[in-house]
């Protein structure tokens, strides 16, 4: 999920703290994976071992783009987590929900901050595939949920915008390669080709290895 209003204060709170003072003000835990280092702060030590065993499943690019997690209570209604990247220092920072931590919200985040990263042509090439350039903003919420997954869309969210929509569908590869809730996992037309070329662009773009790809394109052949 991008930033919203609501969240701008905490949002600016932490980059300060985290450009100023770094981990001197919080107490934190190094994910490292060479090249990757992520500071984790604010969490417990089950809680860093959680939010690593799904880091580690995830490509060194896309996690390779994060500098640091922070777990909070409690964010703005509606959002359990939220990434913001800064362009100029290129430094970016995923805050994420306690209560969200056993779910799909880091793969969600972890994979605003990868696209964030991509060029254009990447967006132009997600845009062409689907070929709907017609995302509908804040009311993705007036959808109905029956009617989803159809024609690449993965869920309502993924309406809302292309930066919602490629994340949405990245959450629903790693919920359905771990077994959990996945809108994958719902009756939908398996056959239609643009499926395994949502998995492609994937794989092209480094957001999952070639092990996750055929795993998970599996249930469209």
């Amino acid at each position: 999920m991008q930033k919203n209003r609501g969240t701008e204060i905490i949002f600016g709170l932490i980059f300060a703290v985290s450009a100023i003072s770094g981990y001197l003000a919080y107490r934190y835990h190094q994910y490292i994976t060479e090249p990757v280092t992520i500071r984790i702060c604010n969490a417990n030590e089950s809680e860093v071992n959680l939010i690593n065993q799904k880091l580690e499943q995830m490509t060194s690019g896309a996690r390779g783009e994060v500098d640091i997690i922070f777990v909070v209570e409690k964010l703005s209604p509606n959002n359990s987590g939220q990434c913001m990247k800064n362009a100029k220092l290129d430094f970016c920072t995923i805050v994420i929900e306690r209560h969200s931590l056993g779910g799909g919200t880091i793969w969600h985040e972890v994979f605003h901050a990868h696209f964030l990263s991509l060029p254009e042509k990447a967006k132009r090439e997600w845009r062409a595939m689907l070929g709907r350039p017609d995302y509908i903003g804040d009311a993705w919420d007036k959808e109905n949920l029956a009617a989803f997954p159809h024609d690449g869309l993965i869920s309502p969210y993924g309406r809302k915008n292309i930066d919602e929509d490629v994340a949405t569908w990245g959450e629903a590869i790693h919920n359905h390669l771990n077994d959990q809730l996945s809108w994958l996992r719902l009756p939908f037309d398996k056959q239609n080709p643009i499926y395994p070329q949502i998995l492609a662009w994937f794989l092209k773009w480094d957001f999952i290895n070639q092990k996750q790809h055929d795993r998970v394109n599996e249930i469209f052949n």
